[in-house]
């Protein structure tokens, strides 16, 4: 008789379906799909692993790149789909009907299928997708799954000061964060879900500001409405990724001011040379840039999260938080569980009116400085 332990190593574990949007990434995308095990020198990262490639309009040779690694792969592994409106939702969103069409072609329920979340310019650890894999597995349904995203080993090494910056502004208003558990941001590119949940949790939607500038952070958007119905979030911390920093070079002003939280047309950015973001810099751009960091990060990992967990009335041992964002709470009483369940982007629409409205801005850090710093 066969024991317990063996009975479960011969499990077979569910389809992981990896889906990839892709713009313009031919120095990246190969690369990439070798860390995820597909392509010339890949290495297969176990069985039922598929990935769907959906590119979104590339003008460079990203398309010849896709069609190689779909040769060069396992046959049958790797799906190619074309998304000709531009954006984050649509080729993500396009990308995951792909994988429940595969499901059905194969006969896969859909909550035994895993969507795995990836981008073209990140390299993924030889675990990175058995190791969601197996927290997916024993988490069950109704979790949002995020792997951990560092800086490349090279930029480190190349930008030490802008690192130690980026945790200087980042301590001075952590203790106003909410705990993991109610957290309400989720990184795109390490993120993964069942198939049967992102339907029922409403999938991924497009949504706009008053001005018309679209609201980005589309799996954020997701999770907010996923955890109306329940839902939370599984940190798996042995699941390894490095993004490249290319778009902190091309523009680091914005990726520090807004702790790389992707913000559209509507966010004015400042030319700064990486170099000049480090400590005891001053300034007016550096100075604007650690300011707005502090912010952003109060309200993306303290307000929101503290306002989604109020109106679920999960607000046990928040009493810190509540008083320092006493007075922004009260702004956002209207948004009830009714809207953020239509419109999750109203969260974001919101803080992003005080971060443009300085008087706002600074009656925020000042509360949080003074009542729980």
């Amino acid at each position: 008789m066969k024991k317990a332990s063996e009975i479960k190593a011969n499990v077979e574990l569910p389809a992981a379906i990896l889906v990839m949007p892709c713009l313009n990434e031919q120095n990246t995308l190969a690369r990439t799909c070798n860390t995820l095990g597909f392509g010339d020198t890949a290495v297969q990262r176990g069985k039922n692993t598929y990935l769907v490639i959906v590119d979104n309009g590339s003008s460079d040779s990203s398309l010849q790149i896709q069609d190689h690694i779909r040769q060069a792969s396992l046959n049958n592994t790797v799906i190619l789909g074309r998304e000709p409106a531009r954006g984050y939702v649509p080729p993500r969103h396009h990308g995951i009907e792909l994988a429940r069409a595969l499901a059905h072609q194969r006969g896969w329920r859909e909550e035994e299928v895993l969507i795995l979340q990836v981008d073209a310019d990140t390299d993924y650890e030889a675990n990175y997708v058995d190791e969601m894999r197996k927290a997916a597995v024993a988490c069950g349904r109704g979790k949002m799954l995020e792997g951990l995203a560092t800086p490349p080993s090279d930029f480190a090494n190349d930008y030490p000061s802008f690192i130690d910056l980026c945790g200087m502004a980042d301590r001075s208003v952590e203790h106003c964060f909410v705990d993991e558990r109610r957290d309400i941001v989720v990184d795109d590119k390490v993120s993964g879900f069942w198939l049967k949940d992102y339907f029922s949790w409403g999938a991924h939607q497009r949504e706009y500001l008053p001005t018309g500038h679209e609201i980005f952070a589309e799996t954020s958007r997701l999770f907010i409405k996923a955890k109306l119905t329940g839902a939370n979030k599984k940190v798996v911390e042995k699941a390894h990724a490095r993004p490249s920093r290319r778009k902190v070079l091309e523009d680091p002003f914005r990726y520090f001011a807004t702790a790389g939280f992707p913000r559209g047309e509507e966010f004015k950015t400042l030319t700064v040379d990486i170099s000049e973001l480090r400590p005891g810099k001053s300034g007016f751009a550096v100075d604007l840039a650690f300011r707005l960091r502090c912010a952003h990060s109060a309200l993306l990992f303290g307000l929101l999260p503290l306002h989604v967990a109020a109106l679920l009335q999960d607000i046990v041992g928040l009493e810190r938080q509540m008083k320092a964002f006493r007075t922004s709470l009260s702004w956002l009483s209207r948004t009830t569980l009714d809207t953020i369940a239509t419109r999750p982007g109203l969260l974001f629409e919101k803080a992003f009116a005080i971060l443009a409205d300085d008087a706002q801005t600074s009656e925020l850090l000042h509360a949080i400085s003074t009542e729980t710093g």
